[in-house]
């Protein structure tokens, strides 16, 4: 897996594209690295570009030119690697998802025996750093692939769905002294994530100014009140008037 965390570029401009003229023979030692190390170079240097470009301009505002240019790999080179533009985007977005998927269970899963009253902020802070700090990767995976074509979006539900349960079944794990049954917090994680999300989308368009630890603030306690909220409900407590 290609590294997508780094900044793929200091905003120097366009690159221009490789002279056909320059370019190795396929099969050939060029610049002591071998054709699979070559193409292997080529493709990362393509989804660096398509973070750069999808994750700043968006992904409509962005040719396969211009990811050639950023790249400075040819079109040949490109339909090598991705048949289309989508093809890269997905690409893209299922490694950053990944790695969002993979933060999200090693923080659910390092801090054993907590439960729903113990403060998560140092948690939840850590999450919004590694999601907003290089808002490229949060524009793609929360902007960018949302209603681009069918098989995208039924790919994104998948995902959310996927963060769901996640912090569902962590809280199963996590809340003590309770019976909860199987699903019982299913609905509200689906609630958590989607708040989330919208949040994040928020902020990337402007809606929301506030810094990044008073973002992570406010979103703590509405993910400890709402997983709180059913554990009391579940336990016959009550919760709020009605």
């Amino acid at each position: 897996m290609v590294d997508l965390a780094r900044p793929a570029f200091s905003g120097a401009g366009p690159y221009p594209l490789a002279m056909s003229a320059s370019e190795p023979q396929p099969g050939r030692q060029y610049g002591g690295k071998s054709p699979a190390e070559r193409t292997a170079g080529r493709h990362q240097r393509l989804l660096e570009a398509g973070l750069d470009l999808f994750g700043t301009q968006g992904y409509s505002a962005t040719s396969i030119e211009a990811l050639c240019r950023a790249s400075r790999v040819t079109p040949r080179y490109f339909y090598e690697s991705f048949s289309s533009r989508e093809e890269l985007l997905a690409e893209i977005y299922e490694q950053l998802s990944a790695e969002l998927l993979g933060a999200v269970s090693k923080m659910l899963g390092t801090t054993e025996g907590i439960n729903v009253d113990i403060p998560i902020a140092a948690d939840v802070t850590a999450f919004f750093h590694g999601l907003l700090d290089d808002p490229r990767r949060a524009r793609i995976i929360c902007i960018e692939v949302a209603g681009e074509n069918p098989t995208l979006e039924r790919r994104r539900q998948g995902i959310l769905h996927d963060f769901a349960d996640l912090i569902s079944a962590g809280a199963t794990q996590r809340v003590r002294g309770s019976e909860t049954p199987p699903g019982a917090f299913d609905m509200v994680a689906l609630a958590i994530v989607g708040g989330i999300y919208q949040v994040v989308v928020d902020w990337l368009s402007g809606f929301i100014t506030a810094p990044i630890e008073e973002i992570a603030d406010e979103m703590t306690s509405f993910i400890r009140d709402a997983l709180a909220g059913v554990s009391l409900r579940r336990s016959g407590r009550p919760t709020m008037p009605r």
